[in-house]
C-alpha cells in the first residue's frame, strides 16, 4: 500500500503540463513508448487508421456502442465494480469522452499521461485492475460489433480497435503495477479474451470455420492474386440436400451437430492449400487457389463422396446426408460477386438435376 500512496502523491503533484514526468515514473520514456506502439502495430500511419476508426465507427455508432456497454455493466458484477466510482448519471458522459478520445494523439506523451492519470485516480476506491481490463474488453467487443459486417476494410478497422484498446489496457497495468499481485495472469486473461474476440469476429461460432465476411475477404484477395499471376483459381458452393427436413424432424440441436460433423468431413477431404468457409445456413464455400477446373472437379467429387459415404450417428439418430456442389473457374474479368453468382447458378443446376452431384459452369 505504501507504493500506491506514493503514486497518488505523485499524481497530485504532477501537472497536466508535465506529461513526460508522469510517463517517466512508469518507465514510459519516448523510446519505450515507441517500442510499445510498434509492438501493437501502431507505428506507421497509425494516426490515419485511428482517425478512420473514430470517423467511420465510433462517431456514427456511438449510441449503439454506449447502449451495449451499459447493458454489459448492468449484467456483470465485475464490470459494475469498475464503474462504481462514477455516478449512473455521469457514466454515459465518461464513456462517451473515453470512446471519442480513443487513440487520439497516441504518438504524444500527453496521451499516455492522460491514460495513466485516469487509472491512478481510480485506484483509490480499491477497485482491482482486472475489473478495468474487463471493462476494456467490453469496449473492444462493443466497438467491433459496431463495425458494419459489409465494410470494405473491416479487418483493418477491427485490428485498429484491438490495438488501441490493448494499448490502454497496458497503461492500466502500468498505473496499477504496485497493486497487481500477478501481472502475468492478468495479461494471460486479457490475451485469452482478445483471442476469443478475434475468433468471434472472423470465424463461424458453430463450425469454427471462417465466416461469410472472412471468406469473402479471402476470396477477394485470392482473385487479386490470380489476376496478377495468371495462375488458375476455382471455387465451389456446396449445400446440404434436404437439410430443412433434418431440423424439422430431429430438432435444431441435432441439425447443429450435423453441420459440425459435415464441416469436419468436408475439411478432411480437402487439400492443405484449399480454404473452406461457412457461407450461411447449410451452405459452404471452398476456395481452390492455383487449381485448374479439372483438378477442382476431382476435389469437389471427393468432398461430395466423403460427406455421403457413411451415416452420421448423432444424439441417438442415424442420418445419411448428401451434398450438392456448384463449381466454377475464375475468369479474367471476375470479381467476388460474379464468381460467387456463377457458382450459385451451377449449384442450382446440381439441385435441379437430382442433388448429390457436382455441376460446373464456365465463365
Amino acid at each position: 500500500m505504501e507504493a500506491s500512496t506514493e503514486s497518488h502523491d505523485q499524481l497530485r503533484t504532477a501537472t497536466p503540463t508535465d506529461p513526460e514526468r508522469l510517463c517517466a515514473r512508469h518507465g514510459l520514456a519516448p523510446e519505450a513508448r515507441r517500442r510499445r506502439l510498434d509492438a501493437l502495430g501502431l507505428g506507421v500511419d497509425a494516426s490515419t487508421r485511428v482517425e478512420r476508426l473514430r470517423d467511420e465507427v465510433l462517431r456514427p455508432g456511438l449510441e449503439r456502442i454506449l447502449d451495449a456497454l451499459e447493458a454489459n455493466l448492468a449484467e456483470h458484477d465485475a464490470l459494475r465494480a469498475a464503474a462504481a466510482p462514477v455516478s449512473t448519471a455521469g457514466l454515459r458522459d465518461e464513456l462517451t469522452a473515453y470512446l471519442l478520445s480513443l487513440g487520439a494523439g497516441l504518438d504524444e506523451s500527453s496521451y499516455f499521461e492522460g491514460r495513466l492519470r485516469g487509472a491512478l485516480l481510480r485506484t483509490e476506491p480499491d477497485v482491482p485492475a482486472h475489473a478495468y481490463l474487463l471493462v476494456l474488453h467490453a469496449v473492444q467487443q462493443a466497438v467491433i460489433d459496431a463495425i458494419p459486417t459489409d465494410h470494405g476494410d473491416r479487418d483493418a478497422l477491427v485490428a485498429t480497435a484491438l490495438a488501441v484498446t490493448t494499448l490502454d489496457a497496458t497503461l492500466v497495468l502500468d498505473a496499477h503495477a504496485s497493486r497487481i499481485v500477478d501481472v502475468s495472469k492478468s495479461l494471460e486473461t486479457l490475451h485469452g479474451e482478445q483471442t476469443a474476440l478475434r475468433k468471434r469476429a472472423y470465424n463461424d461460432t458453430l463450425t469454427g470455420l471462417p465466416n461469410r465476411e472472412s471468406i469473402t475477404t479471402r476470396l477477394v484477395a485470392a482473385i487479386a492474386r490470380s489476376q496478377k499471376t495468371g495462375r488458375p483459381l476455382s471455387i465451389a458452393l456446396a449445400d446440404l440436400d434436404h437439410f430443412k427436413a433434418v431440423n424439422d424432424t430431429h430438432g435444431h440441436l441435432v441439425g447443429d451437430a450435423a453441420l459440425r460433423r459435415v464441416a469436419t468431413r468436408m475439411a478432411g477431404a480437402l487439400r492443405d492449400t484449399d480454404l473452406l468457409g461457412r457461407w450461411g445456413g447449410e451452405e459452404f464455400v471452398v476456395i481452390l487457389e492455383e487449381t485448374p477446373i479439372e483438378v477442382a472437379r476431382a476435389v469437389a467429387e471427393r468432398v461430395r463422396r466423403h460427406v455421403a459415404r457413411d451415416p452420421l450417428h448423432l444424439e441417438g439418430h442415424q442420418l445419411t446426408l448428401t451434398l450438392s456442389l456448384g463449381l466454377t473457374p475464375a475468369g479474367a474479368n471476375d470479381d467476388a460477386d460474379s464468381l460467387l453468382g456463377r457458382a450459385d447458378e451451377a449449384l442450382y443446376e446440381a439441385k435441379r438435376a437430382g442433388r448429390n452431384q457436382v455441376h460446373e459452369k464456365a465463365p
